[in-house]
């Protein structure tokens, strides 16, 4: 699968600030990230996966999710059904319609024009009911395609997201500063990886010079000592 083009501006900001696979403690929480989302063959009935990047505003959660979703085994594991990216703060019906339209586009060049979406896909009911018949969902040819739900705002909203995409066969990797929604697994983002905003301030910030001590020789300055 292609690398979403929000993934990729985030990746090259990562590395015009820091090369991120130089942080190896980010490297190793990449790694367990993408473990968790393409394990292999899913087993016939298991649930699609649901995975919540938490962590206080500007530690790099964003940037974490581009990294998990720019390797090589995420990209191989979700070839078929490809992978999305949508803002977590748009309700239900507009992240959905938008995700039929764009998944019928990136599948076209492969299945062709059949069984496209229409006008009728406003809600997220019908145009879930759309992917899950795009993507086989159920079926022993069921296509893997992974939803990135990047700054989600509100848990319970958070949540619904999450749920609507996995009736759809989707799984779902989700960014938040709260507290992640039900029945998603937690990884939380640490502000002290290098591609931190957090902690590129840190390494930049001027540091304050340590005060000279007196020498034991001489006497502070007395500034009415001339009067």
């Amino acid at each position: 699968a292609d690398v979403p083009a929000e993934a990729q501006r985030l990746l090259a900001a990562c590395e015009s600030r820091v090369t991120c696979e130089d942080d190896e403690a980010m490297a190793i929480e990449v790694q367990r990230a993408v473990d968790l989302l393409a394990p292999g063959p899913p087993a016939s009935g298991s649930q699609p996966i649901a995975l919540s990047l938490t962590g206080k505003g500007r530690v790099g959660k964003s940037v974490f999710a581009a990294q998990v979703v720019g390797s090589a085994r995420v990209r191989r594991h979700f070839r078929e059904g490809r992978i999305l990216w949508k803002v977590g703060t748009q309700p239900a019906d507009v992240v959905f319609s938008s995700v039929a339209a764009e998944l019928h586009t990136l599948l076209k060049a492969q299945w062709g024009d059949r069984d496209a979406p229409n006008s009728d896909l406003q809600s997220a009911e019908a145009a879930i009911s759309w992917i899950g018949r795009r993507l086989r969902t159920g079926a022993p040819s069921h296509m893997r395609c992974l939803l990135v739900l990047d700054g989600v705002v509100d848990s319970a909203a958070g949540g619904d997201l999450v749920k609507w995409a996995q009736s759809g066969g989707m799984d779902v990797l989700l960014t938040t500063r709260l507290a992640p929604p039900v029945n998603t697994r937690e990884l939380v983002v640490k502000p002290t990886w290098k591609h931190s905003p957090l902690a590129l301030f840190a390494r930049r910030a001027p540091r304050s010079l340590p005060r000279r001590p007196h020498d034991a020789n001489t006497r502070p300055h007395d500034a009415n000592a001339h009067l």
